[in-house]
């Protein structure tokens, strides 16, 4: 029986696996006319009084989006040093070998440094592909590539090296991304909710609309039509 799993999400559409891994200062709200910092009324909400205002998704007006290189001293330093409403960021944990980065750390700091120099407590999103395979994350196996296992469809339609569009419906796909895979029951999900982040950003959920992801749902279903 499939575990159950309550997971807030933020739904972005994106159309690329990859980013400019630039995590710029440009639209600091540091700097515009939001109040006094640390009023407890940035962005035109809050109560004035706790000092402290936790973001929400409505009232998002600077955000980043950085998903290459969070794991070096440069960006942490760019990173920790900004203020933003809303931070995209790769988990970095879910990459082969690099298990054992302080994600939960940089997101704390992050998240302190907003509290202390602005009073907001900024939201924090983890960068999530559903609907492709990424040959660099900890459940890629050699010898996988298209065809194997059956569920890699293709190759990416932007020729983004190493982002396999995936049939998503698939039981050991959904086990990677959800509710557990292999001998220590591991999954992308599980990984970036133990570590501090407020939510999943989710990448390529339009996989639907991908041509070899449809030719691999249509040969379902005639091999479910003649089953039948």
């Amino acid at each position: 029986m499939k575990k159950e799993l309550t997971i807030v999400v933020l739904v972005v559409l994106a159309a690329a696996c990859g980013g400019n891994g630039k995590a710029g200062k440009a639209g600091d709200p540091s700097t515009d006319a939001q109040g006094k910092l640390g009023d407890g009324d940035v962005n035109g909400y809050g109560d004035g009084k706790t000092g402290v205002v936790k973001m929400t998704l409505k009232n998002v007006k600077y955000w980043v989006y950085n998903i290459q290189d969070v794991n070096t001293d440069r960006q942490r330093e760019e990173l920790v040093g900004s203020h933003f409403d809303l931070y995209v960021l790769e988990p970095v944990i879910t990459e082969k070998g690099e298990e054992a980065f302080d994600i939960a750390g940089l997101v704390k700091e992050i998240r302190d440094h907003n509290i202390k120099t602005r009073g907001v407590d900024p939201l924090i999103i983890a960068y999530v592909d559903v609907g492709q395979a990424e040959t660099w994350r900890w459940y890629w196996e050699e010898g996988w590539g298209v065809g194997n296992p059956e569920w890699i469809v293709g190759e990416d339609p932007d020729n983004w090296e190493g982002c396999l569009p995936v049939a998503y419906w698939h039981e050991e796909w959904q086990d990677i991304v959800i509710y557990g895979h292999g001998d220590d029951d591991r999954s992308h999900v599980g990984d970036v909710l133990k570590v501090g982040f407020d939510g999943i950003y989710l990448d390529w959920v339009e996989a639907f609309s991908d041509e070899n992801v449809v030719a691999k749902a249509q040969s379902r279903s005639s091999c479910a039509g003649q089953a039948n």
